[in-house]
């Protein structure tokens, strides 16, 4: 008999996709877990977890990856998740390299470079604060829905944590790229003389202006960046 799951008390599907309703329904029922199939806005699969927590789940393809971005229906809904929810991911079924290869073939994504891509998923996990996590079939995606829940109960934290190589390298860097138009270079200098993101956020126009190659056109980006940083905002 399957080991009951104690940190989901309740599992909402949504009743868009047949086959994974098949798939959940089963996989819930086998870990004795309480679920029902309704119509959900915000994802996939909408957890009740102990302590009342509310957790929302997007499952996305690898393959849509990109052009949900591109017609910013990510960022919209990870910024209703934010509003609505304790707690929220997306799990993407393939890697990295499978997206970047989607995206090449793709005839309408096909001249997206990788490292717009990479910026894409920088964005939504520094700016959109939406953890993604990726799984190569449905029995990983299952099981890493049940990990992240342990966690959420466990941790007891605003936020899910996990551990992403690429981006914690240079997590300051990365997050000043996400703002359309500043490369490496500019984010490097920035950072070199304001020392954090925060900082750069909160300098004055003067003291921007005072740097080398930094203009009104870049002062313009990081007060974009700036907004959709505290605010949720697209940029």
């Amino acid at each position: 008999m399957a080991k009951k799951n104690n940190s989901i008390l309740h599992v909402s599907i949504d009743s868009k996709e047949q086959a994974f309703v098949k798939k959940s329904t089963a996989f819930f029922d086998n870990k004795h877990i309480r679920n029902t199939v309704k119509s959900l806005s915000d994802g996939d699969l909408r957890l009740t977890l102990q302590g009342n927590k509310k957790f929302i789940v997007e499952r996305k393809r690898y393959d849509d990856f990109a052009s949900s971005y591109i017609k910013n229906h990510l960022q919209d809904q990870a910024i209703r998740m934010n509003e609505n929810y304790d707690f929220y991911c997306c799990i993407i079924h393939g890697s990295m390299d499978d997206i970047y290869r989607a995206a090449h073939y793709n005839p309408s994504l096909k001249r997206i470079s990788k490292h717009a891509i990479d910026k894409m998923y920088n964005r939504l996990e520094l700016i959109y604060k939406l953890p993604c996590f990726f799984v190569k079939n449905d029995a990983q995606y299952f099981n890493k829905v049940l990990e992240l829940s342990d966690i959420i109960v466990k941790a007891d934290k605003a936020n899910i944590v996990k551990t992403n190589i690429q981006i914690k390298e240079q997590p300051d860097v990365n997050l000043l790229m996400a703002g359309a138009g500043i490369g490496e270079k500019t984010a490097m200098l920035l950072l070199n003389e304001f020392e954090t993101p925060k900082n750069v956020f909160y300098a004055s126009r003067e003291e921007l202006l005072s740097l080398n190659g930094i203009g009104d056109s870049t002062i313009a980006k990081i007060k974009e960046l700036k907004e959709v940083f505290e605010n949720g905002k697209k940029v």
